[in-house]
């Protein structure tokens, strides 16, 4: 089994984004969780994240628009893992 790395945070899912890697989005109970996999890959982009390495702004920012509009859709889908969501 694979182990999951969730994050809440918009800005560092985007930066991994930019490194291509893509997370699924979970919906607990109305909240978007961005998973992806727990490579060596992931912990090293978290390093350079906190190390405040230097990246493109235009591109985080297009990347954190498109997260953004696919946690829009995941809400408003409804659809969620194994955590359920909640229905209005």
């Amino acid at each position: 089994m694979v182990k999951r790395l969730e994050f809440i945070d918009i800005y560092f899912s985007a930066y991994l984004t930019l490194h291509g890697l893509e997370p699924r989005l979970i919906n607990k109970a109305g909240k978007i969780i961005f998973v992806f996999d727990a490579t060596d890959q992931v912990y090293q982009y978290m390093a350079e994240y906190h190390s405040n390495t230097a990246i493109p702004c235009l591109d985080l920012i297009t990347a954190i628009k498109a997260l953004r509009g696919k946690m829009l859709t995941e809400k408003e889908n409804g659809k969620g893992e194994k955590y359920g969501n909640r229905k209005r």
